[in-house]
């Protein structure tokens, strides 16, 4: 599965105001709950808990927190960006750009194959640069389809 198929540039913050891991949790659900059949309570619940559990922090300046509903049938992808980071986790750099995953309870194949990619494009030193440079959503979104078409 593409991060085309799932991405939206509607799910795309351009900006997070966020100053910790809750926050930047709460502000990409807040830009993807319409897609979940869930309340933003409860979501951000599930995703900090899962986060406590195995913080989800890459080199790079990257996270991915993800969780699996029941709930749902389909996947959903958020993409946030913070100029000036966020502690998240154990490493010790500020994280920067923020992947949220939200997949289907029944799906765990695919679910492992979204984050690889998620994690693979994210190797990329000059794609995490464009990302950090780039001046709208759009851009991000583009930039990451790219990104993706090229593995």
């Amino acid at each position: 599965m593409r991060l085309k198929d799932l991405l939206q540039v509607e799910n795309v913050i351009l900006d997070l105001a966020a100053t910790s891991r809750d926050e930047v949790i709460s502000g990409l659900v807040d830009a993807v709950i319409g897609q979940v059949p869930l309340t933003k309570e409860k979501l951000v619940r599930i995703l900090i808990e899962r986060e406590n559990q195995a913080p989800t922090a890459m080199s790079g300046g990257v996270a991915v927190p993800h969780g699996r509903l029941a709930e749902l049938d389909h996947f959903v992808l958020a993409i946030g960006r913070s100029r000036n980071g966020v502690n998240f986790g154990e490493k010790e750099e500020a994280t920067k750009i923020f992947f949220l995953l939200i997949a289907p309870a029944g799906d765990t194949v695919t679910h492992l194959k979204v984050l690889a990619r998620i994690a693979r494009i994210c190797r990329s030193e000059s794609f995490r640069q464009d990302i950090m440079a780039a001046e709208s959503a759009r851009r991000i979104y583009e930039r990451v389809i790219r990104e993706d078409e090229q593995i």
